[in-house]
């Protein structure tokens, strides 16, 4: 062998062996690539976990806004329809008054304020 074959033959000689005693560091660092890639992937299935309950949070809470508004809307009405109900009460006793003491009676006469128990108040 000539002195530049022998050369080469020693240095592919120590790129082998460096190549095989590097081979178990990189099983190692294949192993722990596997490892990190599993973690991730655990970690992966959690957020989807979390955001699948974000989901129904989120839904939850625009069930709530919803109800809330149409609460909100039913009260508004209730007051409305209170105050209307209020004029029309006033308004049918207006009218029993008026036709009672227009057929003569007088305001005592005519009880309307009988619901107050008139016997009660002294006049």
């Amino acid at each position: 062998m000539t002195k530049n074959a022998l050369y080469q033959f020693n240095f592919l000689q120590e790129n082998v062996q460096s190549v095989l005693a590097a081979e178990q560091q990189v099983e190692q660092l294949m192993q722990q690539l596997e490892s990190a890639i599993a973690e991730a992937e655990r970690v992966e299935e959690r957020l989807d976990a979390y955001d699948e309950i974000l989901r129904h949070v989120r839904d939850a809470m625009e069930k709530m806004e919803e109800k809330n508004m149409l609460i909100t809307i039913a009260n508004i009405n209730n007051q409305k329809l209170l105050v209307e109900l209020e004029n029309v009460i006033v308004r049918v006793f207006s009218y029993i008054f008026f036709f009672k003491c227009w057929a003569g009676c007088t305001f005592i006469q005519s009880n309307f304020f009988y619901p107050l128990q008139l016997d009660v108040i002294k006049f």
